[in-house]
């Protein structure tokens, strides 16, 4: 039965009312167990399956799989005999097919367990070679170029490690030699160079600093007899010239500098490509645990409990989320149970084992703040919102514009409802599920902001939106076009970072991942970040997503519409101007976690 939406405080028939909700949080206890501490549904109910449609686009993108597979097949049986035949790769997809996403990861695993013994590549070209039918990123083309390199900070798959910096950190080695000579190396490139003075850039919020000290001393795995490596690198850019360009200046392979830890510039050849790569697999396990899995993922299921065991299936607010929930649950689940399962994908691609990379997960959301994480706090906390010192950040700018239409769309709809702080504070459903969403005994998130009043209300509501939109997109599907090419985003090492010793193209060869790792990379890549259901501001009707009962949000919705087209167009007018970065246009921002 359908109700129309009401607020607590105003409905005619509050037992009811509260006994459904009652019945609901029975249904929907809070496991702790399955990820240690952290708050996450007991299991996934009926009505959180996929639709029809989710399933139609995944048997489309597993179409394209099983093409590539078929033909990388036919090249890489020459190299050994192990890799599957045809009839078995058309089995795989069959199965997945009927089993969802949880029968596809296994599946995909098999895949990878069927190349294991593919060796070592020789080339570049043994890794181009994984792309028969699929597309290969453009990326292959353009991920040694050191301008890329610092690019892949500000709009590749993780955008949120950089930070500006007015001293160097005491365990990192860099002189202002070594800037003198990455400005010697920029400048023979033809680089304007102007202003590449350290102790200048310092001093003019013109240093920038990626810090992987979070991963030092990590254990790390094996695979198939390969020993797996994990690095904990340093990394400082600086911003120079008179368009501010963002140039990477040094990097130091570990905590500890020495002999063993030296920094490297731009002018040490193959052996500043070893010490990249050193960055890339460090960035990119950060990457999956924590800014992707942590706090998209896991954080958006806590949200979901809170409201669904709080507020009535016909308050507003639970009406305006519900669509940002959608598949969330399901896909969280087929992750924990296959994904980040002991021999799953991310325990066979990313160099820690994967309890530690569980423990990482856990540890991401223990840290992530509600209201810190929110865009302008932590691009702020970063000291990265100065468009002056960093004019190139299309995350950012991408990200505010989007932000800034959602916030629209929220405030129009929540003031369509409360009137003023009273409202809020009287609505005893939303103030229960924020104050649930940070207890001990339920969501557990950290700094859950107290609705005081109207704004605190479309403040927190925004940033969960952004949170399952916006944010999700950007960390998800860079991992199609930025990291399904293995040798321009390896998830794992599998040799010892470049020290003081002479080094060669082999060794840096050595670094990156087995072929058949990097068939099974490129695989999840593809999967995992080309399938889009639903689009961001299309709502649906439904018991839950109908606005249409209420005619006084149809002008709010289309205006959000409206804006979201405008957005799609400055994003592309920006993009001709720039390398195009697409990960915010609109139109390829699902509503909810559901990939």
């Amino acid at each position: 039965m359908s109700y129309p939406s009401t607020l607590p405080q105003h409905d005619s028939d509050r037992g009811a009312r509260r006994a459904r909700i009652d019945a609901t949080v029975e249904s929907m206890p809070y496991d702790y167990d399955r990820f240690d501490g952290i708050a996450l549904a007991t299991a996934v109910p009926k009505t959180d399956h996929p639709h029809a449609s989710w399933f139609a686009t995944i048997a489309e993108v597993l179409v394209k799989i099983a093409m590539n597979a078929e033909k990388v097949q036919k090249k890489l049986s020459r190299l050994h005999p192990s890799h599957p035949h045809n009839s078995e790769l058309m089995t795989i997809i069959q199965s997945a097919e009927r089993g969802g996403m949880h029968a596809l990861f296994d599946e995909l695993a098999a895949l990878a367990e069927g190349g294991k013994e593919l060796g070592r590549a020789d080339s570049f070209a043994d890794f181009e070679a994984l792309f028969a039918s699929v597309a290969l990123p453009n990326r292959a083309g353009t991920f040694k170029d050191d301008l890329v390199f610092a690019r892949m900070r500000v709009a590749g798959p993780n955008p949120m490690m950089l930070k500006r910096i007015d001293r160097l950190p005491d365990n990192f080695a860099v002189t202002p030699g070594h800037v003198e000579t990455a400005m010697s190396v920029y400048q023979r490139r033809g680089i304007d160079v102007s202003g590449g003075n350290l102790a200048k850039a310092l001093a003019e919020g013109r240093a920038f600093l990626v810090d992987y000290a979070a991963l030092d001393g990590a254990a790390t795995g094996v695979w198939n007899g390969f020993p797996k490596f994990l690095y904990a690198p340093l990394a400082l850019f600086m911003t120079v010239g008179i368009d501010r360009k963002l140039v990477p200046i040094a990097i130091q392979c570990s905590q500890v500098p020495g002999p063993d830890a030296p920094v490297f510039t731009p002018a040490d050849g193959v052996k500043w490509s070893m010490a990249k790569t050193s960055a890339h697999v460090a960035d990119g396990c950060l990457h999956q645990a924590v800014s992707h899995l942590a706090r998209t993922h896991l954080v958006l299921e806590a949200v979901l409990l809170a409201s669904r065991r709080n507020l009535a299936d016909h308050h507003p607010i639970a009406r305006l989320l519900e669509p940002h929930f959608e598949g969330t649950l399901y896909i969280n689940d087929a992750a924990d149970t296959k994904l980040m399962g002991p021999g799953g994908g991310v325990d066979a691609v990313l160099a820690a084992p994967i309890a530690l990379s569980r423990k990482v997960a856990e540890g991401g959301v223990r840290a992530w703040s509600f209201t810190g994480s929110m865009l302008k706090a932590d691009l702020a906390s970063r000291g990265v919102d100065d468009t002056d010192a960093l004019p190139d950040y299309p995350y950012r700018d991408d990200a505010y514009l989007v932000q800034g239409a959602i916030h629209e769309w929220v405030e129009s709809f929540v003031r369509t409802y409360y009137k003023d702080g009273t409202a809020v504070r009287e609505d005893v459903e939303l103030q229960a599920m924020f104050t649930e969403l940070g207890a001990q005994s339920g969501g557990r998130l950290a700094d859950v902001p107290v609705l005081e009043n109207v704004s605190d209300v479309v403040n927190a509501l925004t940033h969960i939106i952004f949170t399952a939109s916006a944010q999700h997109a950007v960390v998800n599907f860079a991992q199609e076009q930025e990291m399904s090419y293995a040798p321009a985003y390896p998830l794992s090492g599998y040799a010892k970072a470049p020290t003081s010793a002479p080094a060669s193209e082999q060794d840096w060869f050595a670094m990156l991942p087995p072929l058949g790792i990097a068939h099974y990379q490129s695989t999840l890549g593809v999967m995992l970040g080309s399938v889009r259901h639903t689009v961001l501001g299309q709502y649906p009707h439904g018991l839950f997503h109908s606005f249409a009962e209420d005619p006084r949000l149809a002008p709010y919705l289309n205006a959000f519409k409206s804006r979201l087209e405008g957005i799609e167009e400055l994003i592309r007018l920006r993009n001709q101007s720039r390398e195009p970065y697409v990960f915010l246009l609109p139109s390829l921002i699902p509503q909810s976690i559901n990939i």
